[in-house]
């Protein structure tokens, strides 16, 4: 991928317009957070918003949007992050403190 090309969330729409995926995920987050407030669980929802996606970062899935590459999802590289978070093998705050720590 470019360096002066943003990642996309989707395809163009029928206009041309594309999501840039960090400003997807972060609205995605935010109304995660608003709706879980209801409930106690915020943060969880609002971090469960960024993983939800998170596949969407890497070039192979870029090319799918173009219709280049086929076969390729987008969520489980989210989806197993938050397993393991859940089963408390990862946490943010131990990586940001040791970031080449590998379990």
């Amino acid at each position: 991928m470019s360096t002066t090309q943003a990642f996309r969330a989707h395809s163009a729409n029928r206009n041309g317009q594309v999501d840039p995926l960090t400003e997807y995920l972060s609205g995605v987050a935010g109304r995660a957070a608003n709706y879980a407030a209801t409930f106690g669980a915020s943060e969880e929802a609002e971090v469960m918003g960024y993983l939800h996606d998170l596949g969407k970062y890497g070039d192979l899935f870029q090319r799918r949007l173009d219709g280049k590459e086929h076969g390729i999802d987008h969520w489980s590289l989210g989806a197993w992050i938050a397993l393991t978070i859940r089963r408390g093998r990862w946490s943010f705050e131990s990586r940001c403190a040791n970031p080449e720590q590998t379990q």
